[in-house]
């Protein structure tokens, strides 16, 4: 490890100017996606400037320091005010979509519930009305009306065979 003070200073520097130039290009390349179609992807616009100009701005007062401290406080406060309201805002933004997706998992789960339950009835009624035809093609006369051979049996025994 290092002592030396300008090694270090011209490291962090090259690492802010990189990170400042990546930072800055994503708003710049996302621009050309249509991220405004989406609240999240509003989201991550918003973010993505607010965290570029956060780092533009720190190489900008490495490499240039204002006369007046105010003006560094100031800019500072703003900065990280606007981190945080975006930061706020896209954490926001991913709790009401996991929530949407998982409302729409839910009802897309009752949807293909009901329509399995609805098809089990239909096919149930659909089976007993082919029972019935079947019996009234027989001539079966029963009173249970369902035509089932082990119903049938049990209540003829005794009558003579057909």
């Amino acid at each position: 490890m290092t002592h030396d003070i300008q090694a270090l200073m011209n490291w962090i520097l090259a690492c802010l100017v990189v990170a400042g130039i990546c930072a800055t290009a994503f708003p710049i390349l996302y621009a050309f996606s249509p991220w405004y179609l989406s609240k999240l992807g509003r989201a991550l616009m918003i973010q993505s400037i607010a965290y570029a100009l956060a780092l533009d701005l720190t190489a900008i007062f490495t490499l240039w320091t204002p006369n007046s401290i105010m003006f560094i406080f100031w800019t500072n406060a703003f900065v990280f005010t606007f981190i945080t309201c975006t930061s706020a805002y896209l954490t926001y933004m991913m709790v009401e979509y996991n929530y949407q997706v998982r409302q729409y998992a839910k009802e897309f789960y009752n949807v293909i519930a009901r329509r399995a339950s609805s098809r089990h009835t239909q096919d149930v009624s659909a089976s007993q009305q082919l029972d019935v035809r079947r019996a009234e093609e027989d001539g079966d006369d029963h009173p249970s009306g369902s035509g089932d051979p082990v119903l049938r049996a049990g209540s003829d025994l005794g009558s003579p065979p057909r």
